[in-house]
């Protein structure tokens, strides 16, 4: 089955997680340049109503401002989500394509496709391996051969390297804000400008976080495009020209045993042995049942 469908939804969401990412950069850089205005000192002079009618509109606008990241976040996580199971949704599809390509060539079990991603530490070790091995079975044959041609899989490192950096990132940035969060909301609840003093640091490393999460969703699409239209000209293609016999080393005991008896069969048939009268050939009627 072509991974193409699947492969625009993946797409779609992916660009909307770059525009939530960006949306929440912007809303994170109102912030931090607020809190660069609001913590200069004010100019000397002026009367007591002018004071109080500045730092009134101050912290009106501390309020509103002190709530731009979380409002970026809702859309963000929920686009975010949607994109993380539709790419789980063609990563199974590419898995079960590639296993028809080549059943031998997978080193991770398939129960590991999703829960691969699930457990920490294994999810940023497991889903690379199982990518490459989709990618390597995925290979289309040369024009001149049944043999896989050379691709690069440039586009799997940069993926995930982005992947890693994004989320390591991204989980250390959110920690730090929901740390530092209730410090702001008593802040607020003080007027104390400015508010959002305490989760600067947060923001500044959640810029980095969401900048590093729209490189990857661009390299993600990336992946799912190339590796889609591997598959996509390996369906093409269709079965390699002849059958395949496995080699032995591919062969368990029995297996092995039945192949030597079936040719021991096709080679002796016909002809009569020694040992027997002139009717009887060499055939076994039954090779898993032991000759006395």
């Amino acid at each position: 089955m072509s991974p193409r469908p699947w492969a625009w939804l993946v797409t779609v969401l992916l660009a909307g997680c770059v525009v939530a990412a960006g949306h929440r950069i912007l809303a994170a850089r109102e912030m931090l340049a607020h809190l660069d205005t609001a913590g200069r000192p004010g100019t000397a002079g002026g009367t007591v109503e002018r004071y109080l009618a500045q730092r009134e509109a101050l912290v009106a606008e501390d309020v509103r401002v002190s709530g731009l990241v979380e409002a970026a976040t809702l859309p963000h996580l929920a686009v975010l989500v949607a994109a993380c199971c539709a790419f789980l949704m063609w990563f199974r599809r590419v898995r079960l394509n590639a296993e028809l390509f080549a059943p031998r060539a997978h080193r991770v079990p398939r129960t590991w496709l999703v829960g691969g991603w699930l457990v920490p530490g294994l999810n940023l070790y497991l889903p690379r391996r199982i990518t490459e091995d989709i990618w390597r079975a995925s290979r289309p044959r040369s024009p001149d051969g049944d043999e896989p041609a050379p691709v690069r899989r440039t586009v799997v490192h940069l993926w995930w390297v982005l992947w890693a950096a994004a989320f390591l990132t991204g989980a250390n940035s959110m920690r730090m804000y929901w740390e530092t969060q209730p410090r702001m909301g008593s802040r607020l609840a003080s007027e104390a400008v400015p508010a959002a003093a305490p989760v600067e640091g947060a923001l500044r490393h959640l810029v980095v976080a969401d900048a590093l999460l729209a490189a990857c969703s661009v390299a993600a699409a990336l992946l799912v495009w190339k590796l889609s239209r591997m598959q996509q000209r390996l369906l093409l293609q269709g079965p390699p020209a002849g059958p395949v016999e496995p080699g032995t080393g591919d062969l368990n005991r029995a297996q092995l045993v039945g192949r030597v008896v079936a040719r021991w069969s096709a080679e002796t048939d016909g002809v009569p042995r020694p040992d027997r009268p002139a009717g009887r050939t060499g055939r076994f009627r039954n090779p898993g049942r032991s000759v006395g």
